[in-house]
């Protein structure tokens, strides 16, 4: 009887090793974890902006480059250095989100449509992921997009309090500008553009859209 327990043990430890790979071969045929590239640090910074002290908005304690915080939290203020590295910190839970979300549709993104939707986790949030909108289902693989479908699958997101918002329509623009490929970074609209020309996207946007009063 010892002999036979023995041999059973040994086997006992393969089924247990067996079923562990069983579980751990879908996160590795998902690909290694993606991070968000230098586009999406040097947009959020640009459209976040620096703030040495921190403020409120909408309720809630920001500062560096829009990071949420305490209200007793920096009395001191920061500085552009560790607003860098908090903005870094705080990407990495979204980092985390969107792998999982690609992993569950067995999605690998190119960089340009992972920094995409990152800066605009980081502005929205993460729900939208959880949803059935023409950008999950853009994101997710289900159906094919043109550049122009991307950019009406992102200019869905550009209300507040049921208003379509112009800073808004700006980012999702800028966001759509790098999903279909990093490249396009050099491209984008500059923040600093005259007036004029920056009515004529925000107009043109809303035109695609038909989301104009």
């Amino acid at each position: 009887m010892r002999n036979i327990t023995r041999k059973k043990t040994p086997l006992a430890l393969l089924l247990a090793l067996c079923l562990a790979m069983q579980l751990c071969i879908p996160a590795l045929a998902s690909g290694t974890a993606m991070s968000a590239g230098s586009a999406a640090l040097r947009q959020l910074e640009e459209e976040e902006g620096f703030r040495a002290e921190k403020y409120s908005a909408n309720g809630k304690w920001y500062i560096g480059y829009g990071t949420e915080c305490g209200a007793d939290d920096y009395p001191n203020g920061i500085t552009q250095q560790e607003a860098e590295a908090l903005l870094r910190s705080k990407i990495a839970a979204y980092e985390t989100k969107l792998n999982d979300f690609f992993g569950r549709y067995g999605i690998t993104p190119t960089q340009g449509q992972f920094d995409a939707l990152i800066c605009f986790s980081y502005n929205y949030g993460t729900g939208w992921m959880s949803g059935t909108s023409k950008l999950v289902k853009i994101a997710s693989g289900e159906v094919q997009a043109s550049r122009l479908e991307v950019a009406q699958a992102f200019g869905e997101w550009c209300h507040s309090g049921g208003q379509a918002q112009e800073g808004l329509a700006d980012r999702r623009l800028q966001e759509a500008a790098l999903y279909p490929d990093d490249i396009l970074l050099g491209k984008r609209m500059e923040r600093h553009e005259q007036n004029s020309e920056k009515n004529y996207y925000f107009l043109h946007l809303f035109s695609l859209f038909s989301i104009l009063p």
